[in-house]
C-alpha cells in the first residue's frame, strides 16, 4: 500500500501497489488504513503532508 499524510495526520491517497491474490482484498485494505490516524510531521514549526509513505497489510484467515 502507499500512502500519504496530511497535515493533521489523516491517511490520503491511498493506492494498492500489489496485492495476491490481485484485487481480492483491496478495497478492505483501504477501509482500514483509511481510520489509521498518524502524528503529523512538523517541519520548521509547521504541519505537513507526508507523501510516498508504504506499508505492507496482511489479512490472515484464521482456523478453527
Amino acid at each position: 500500500m502507499s500512502f500519504s499524510i496530511d497535515a493533521v495526520g489523516r491517511v490520503i491517497d491511498i493506492a494498492v501497489i500489489e496485492s495476491q491474490p490481485a484485487r481480492v482484498f483491496d478495497n478492505e485494505a483501504k477501509k482500514a488504513l483509511k481510520r489509521w490516524k498518524y502524528k503529523p510531521q512538523i517541519k520548521n514549526g509547521k504541519a505537513i503532508t507526508l507523501q510516498n509513505q508504504q506499508i505492507m497489510l496482511e489479512f490472515n484467515l484464521g482456523q478453527s
